[in-house]
């Protein structure tokens, strides 16, 4: 979502952008497909999760029991997600940054109406099962920008580039 926003409000200063997982408004966080939505059935258990890890007292064996819960519901194939582990990364400020979008940036988040005057190219991607932000939004996207590659990948949720992550590596060097 930074990516276009950098796209409307920046658009000068780059000559492309690359976005997925993503929504043009704060519209998917309504949507009992997605797991911020209260009508979704995940959502008090998630939001229970983000509170545990924004906690400092939480013990970290409970921290990686928490991040792996969470995690799951984010992948579209539990193999992937165990595979992802083996990825290098430090998790630290996902809750604290999530939470502060939630609370701060996510109430007034639209760029609908600015994204039809994106004039740089524009590679957008979105998983079929995406439970963060569902596909609908990342399709929104790709309707709403003028020059835009769309890339689908099938069998993904919220993690393309772990999932399939040889397509993943493919839709990267089309945008080079």
């Amino acid at each position: 979502m930074l990516a276009l926003k950098y796209a409307v409000s920046a658009a000068s200063s780059l000559t492309k952008i690359v976005s997925g997982g993503a929504s043009a408004s704060n519209e998917y966080s309504s949507d009992a497909d997605c797991i911020y939505c209260s009508k979704n059935q995940n959502y008090y258990r998630v939001m229970q999760i983000i509170q545990q890890l924004n906690d400092p007292t939480t013990p970290t064996d409970t921290r990686k029991q928490l991040s792996y819960e969470w995690s799951r519901l984010s992948f579209y194939s539990e193999e992937k997600l165990k595979k992802s582990l083996e990825i290098p990364n430090s998790g630290k400020s996902v809750g604290a940054r999530l939470d502060y979008f939630i609370r701060t940036e996510n109430p007034a988040f639209d760029l609908r109406d600015s994204l039809v005057h994106v004039s740089i190219p524009s590679y957008i991607y979105a998983g079929r099962f995406d439970a963060q932000c569902p596909y609908k939004y990342g399709v929104e996207i790709a309707n709403l920008i003028p020059d835009v590659r769309f890339t689908t990948f099938e069998s993904s949720n919220h993690n393309p580039f772990v999932e399939e992550e040889e397509k993943f590596r493919e839709f990267v060097r089309s945008t080079v």
